[in-house]
């Protein structure tokens, strides 16, 4: 069983199968979002070490995660522009 459905007090039937989908997707969303901050240190770190291309790659594999994180589209094209200029 699920410890987490185990603090709603819902059992059997379709209200189960709801609370089960709610619990999974917070789940889910709370493991998308922490691999999309993960990797956007990573590109922060790798931008401030002057590893434009790898920072380059970690924003784009963090907007796997996070596709509508604004500040991933604004890191990646940052770097973008400084590669276009160099």
């Amino acid at each position: 069983t699920n410890p987490l459905s185990a603090s709603i007090e819902v059992k059997g039937g379709a209200s189960e199968k709801v609370a089960n989908g709610l619990i999974a997707r917070f789940l889910l969303n709370n493991f998308l979002e922490s691999r999309a901050k993960e990797l956007r240190n990573l590109g922060n770190a790798a931008w401030t070490s002057g590893k434009a291309k790898e920072a380059l790659d970690y924003y784009t594999e963090a907007l796997v995660y996070e596709p509508k994180n604004a500040e991933l589209y604004r890191n990646r094209s940052v770097v973008y522009n400084s590669m276009k200029h160099t």
